[in-house]
């Protein structure tokens, strides 16, 4: 997988996630961990912050203004630390 490809799943996934309701708690949940491991996986792809940035800053405007039509809110989307701080990780 190129990195095209993976910002392209990234994407994909974040907008299924951004595409749930509320009252999926447990799927929605164990989505948002495994969006979370994607992200931290972004650096073996060599995806920048500004990058990860740009696609949760997209889909959280789609997200905003899908949820003032019907009212709703929900819990946006975090970048790990680490790939915010631009960390390096040894294994």
């Amino acid at each position: 997988m190129e990195k095209s490809e993976f910002l392209s799943y990234l994407k994909d996934e974040i907008n299924q996630y951004n595409l749930m309701s509320d009252f999926e708690g447990i799927k929605k949940a164990e989505k948002k961990q495994y969006i979370n491991g994607l992200m931290r996986a972004s650096r073996f792809f060599g995806v920048s912050f500004e990058e990860l940035k740009a696609i949760v800053d997209q889909s959280e405007t789609a997200e905003q203004s899908y949820d003032a039509s019907f009212g709703g809110t929900k819990e946006p989307l975090e970048i790990p630390t680490f790939v915010r701080q631009n960390k390096i990780i040894n294994l």
